[in-house]
């Protein structure tokens, strides 16, 4: 696990939809610390929270009850929301929630904009981002031309554009095919490792779950097992309980133990998979 101080504190978080019938608790006493410079990815089932705990990180939402702090800055402090906000940056999981401008290059270049950047910080900022999600080609394009995937890599650099310290993805590669998914999760993990870029990142795609430092499982509002993506695997009767997929290798990996023929759980990968089974010669 990925060792460093928190940068991001949440204590004792609950939060409730109100609706006609009364109100739906999203969330319930949640507790997490997300550390600096760690992938932290966050899954669970249909209506677990996981949406409502990620607005709660830029301030998009605002606790009932418990606390939320950005680099020791109160996301009830209506002071700090606007710091908070250039510090985390959100990509959303429809892209059409984010673009707004007439072309791309306009697009990717609002954030940056609002934030005050000169104008040839803006576009060498744009142009980076664009270049990293391979949208350059189409910087001039309308958004509302582009498709489902397109949009979202355009969503994508929007964020990246605004040069933030977190970035939170909420379920960013949802409307992308194998490839596109692919080649974002490379970015991220370029952006992970080599920019040192506290990632957050909200999937139904348990493949990508290993890519993370540490995941945290969420349930019926409550983080109901945390660790590493090997340590949470290990746990699979209890993440299919919840509704959860389960990569294949890893079914294969608790068979194979159950046979006696590993000894380890948890495999997330071929490699795991590979080195478990020389392990017995």
């Amino acid at each position: 696990m990925l060792e460093g101080r928190s940068l991001i504190s949440i204590k004792s978080l609950s939060y409730a939809y109100k609706t006609q019938k009364g109100e739906t608790k999203a969330l319930d006493e949640v507790n997490l610390d997300i550390k600096k410079g760690e992938w932290l990815a966050i899954i669970g089932p249909n209506g677990s929270g996981k949406s409502t705990l990620a607005r709660h990180l830029n301030a998009l939402l605002l606790p009932e009850s418990g606390t939320v702090t950005v680099e020791g800055m109160d996301t009830s402090d209506a002071a700090m929301i606007w710091k908070i906000r250039q510090k985390v940056a959100f990509v959303f999981q429809n892209p059409d929630n984010q673009l707004i401008a007439t072309t791309v290059e306009e697009d990717v270049a609002f954030g940056p904009e609002n934030l005050g950047f000169p104008p040839q910080k803006i576009a060498e900022q744009v142009a980076q981002a664009l270049q990293v999600v391979g949208m350059m080609d189409f910087r001039e394009s309308a958004p509302h031309l582009l498709s489902g995937g397109q949009k979202q890599r355009v969503a994508i650099a929007g964020a990246l554009a605004m040069n933030p310290e977190y970035l939170v993805m909420d379920e960013a590669t949802a409307m992308l095919d194998p490839q596109g998914r692919q080649e974002v999760i490379k970015t991220l993990s370029h952006l992970n490792q080599e920019l040192k870029l506290t990632i957050v990142y909200i999937t139904h795609f348990m493949e990508e779950v290993v890519f993370a430092h540490r995941v945290a499982v969420l349930d019926q509002g409550k983080v109901k097992i945390t660790g590493t993506p090997k340590e949470v695997f290990a746990q699979s009767g209890a993440l299919m309980k919840m509704g959860l997929d389960v990569p294949e290798i890893t079914l294969l990996a608790d068979k194979l133990k159950q046979k006696g023929w590993i000894r380890s759980g948890g495999i997330t990968t071929i490699n795991e998979m590979v080195e478990s089974l020389c392990q017995l010669k």
